[in-house]
């Protein structure tokens, strides 16, 4: 490096660790300080192969280490890293100095099934684990697991395990906070349950946060918990959060530039077709979808017939063929979010998603007409409108 013209080594009075990637390449490295008075770790600067928001320190040797990952520990430092290895836990990797990031999620998540992040216990540690919190939700599907283990004021990896032993740190371990005790506990901090604003407030942000993640039976639970906790009905609570576009404050940066009102269980059925089209012949009826009065379903249901006519179109095509209408940026956004999970896992996602806002406008047409009953009366032909929609609705809860 070149500082008031002269030359000196970027590492120096450092001890540096070799940054490899995932295949096992050097890609760049880090320095920890010997001293106090610089910076406590530095990297390599950015490079074409080397992005510090997008590797793991240690990935690869945990990988060689470990026949299975059956879980990853994330600490902060390097030495966290090498110290746990020391005393024979070897699933331990580190962020590069950067706050945790989704494409590292991401990286982890494509190696195990369980994550657990380990911080400091102090308000900077809980900043850092509701960010890692953040980044994970989008990428929360059944089977997966996230935790939290937060450790004492003064204590880090590396010297808890140099005072205990590798089976009194792994006993820690099973004391880690799942995602969704951890999720309720921080949103709960400045909510007042016992007051009507406080259980408003807690579904209508604790409803945003969730429409970060992708349709699961763990992110109905969540939405169950929300609803007991509010004290406000499941169902309603579904559709305040499939009519209401996501809220700017919980958006990835990425997808702020939403220009039109369309919900996040819309957004999520056209990413799926974007990079997937030939899951449109899951559809079979799409009128039912045409008649669905929720934000956005309208330019769902003209991908789907367009892709019915033409199931081979390319990303590209599907693209060019909105290029001169105001959907556009919404569809470039949303191409751009490739969806990570099984083609299975798609298809069954794909049609729950249909599945759900079918059921949706068969519960909202039939509350219009029992309201309606209730204050007017029905004539004969609505009487059999609404049979006609219970019997419908019932037979597709069965279904």
């Amino acid at each position: 490096m070149a500082k008031d013209n002269k030359t000196y080594a970027r590492f120096r009075d450092r001890i540096m660790f070799p940054i490899r990637n995932i295949r096992g390449h050097i890609i760049g490295f880090g320095g920890r300080t010997l001293g106090k008075d610089l910076a406590k770790y530095l990297n390599s600067p950015e490079t074409t192969i080397f992005h510090k928001g997008e590797e793991l320190y240690g990935l690869y040797e945990a990988k060689k280490a470990n026949n299975k990952l059956t879980s990853i520990i994330v600490v902060e430092g390097y030495l966290d890293v090498v110290a746990l290895a020391q005393f024979g836990i070897t699933n331990a990797v580190a962020t590069l100095g950067t706050a945790i990031s989704t494409k590292q999620v991401q990286l982890l998540l494509r190696n195990t099934s369980e994550v657990i992040f380990c911080f400091d216990g102090d308000q900077a540690g809980r900043t850092a684990a509701w960010r890692a919190l953040e980044n994970s939700l989008p990428l929360m599907r059944d089977g997966i697991q996230i935790k939290f283990l937060f450790l004492s004021e003064g204590d880090d990896p590396d010297s808890l395990i140099r005072k205990e032993s590798k089976e009194q740190f792994a006993e820690r371990l099973k004391t880690a906070t799942p995602l969704a005790d951890f999720f309720f506990k921080q949103l709960l901090l400045d909510i007042n349950l016992n007051t009507i604003d406080g259980r408003s407030k807690l579904a209508k942000v604790g409803t945003e946060w969730l429409k970060k993640m992708p349709f699961s039976i763990f992110r109905q639970m969540m939405f169950n918990k929300i609803a007991e906790l509010a004290n406000i009905d499941v169902e309603e609570l579904k559709q305040l959060e499939l009519n209401q576009p996501v809220s700017e404050n919980v958006q990835n940066k990425n997808d702020q530039n939403l220009s039109i009102d369309i919900s996040i269980a819309v957004q999520n059925a056209i990413n799926i077709l974007l990079h997937h089209p030939q899951l449109v012949v899951s559809i079979e009826n799409l009128e039912n979808i045409k008649n669905i009065k929720i934000g956005g379903v309208e330019i769902l249901s003209e991908l789907i017939s367009v892709l019915k006519k033409q199931p081979n179109l390319s990303m590209a095509a599907i693209l060019e063929y909105w290029r001169d209408r105001e959907e556009f940026d919404t569809f470039s956004m949303l191409a751009c979010k490739k969806p990570i999970i099984s083609m299975e896992n798609l298809k069954n996602e794909f049609i729950g998603i249909i599945q759900l806002l079918e059921q949706l406008e068969f519960d909202h047409l039939i509350k219009r007409l029992l309201s309606k009953a209730a204050e007017e009366g029905l004539s004969t032909k609505e009487r059999q409108e609404l049979q006609n929609l219970i019997a419908a609705s019932k037979n597709k809860k069965q279904a």
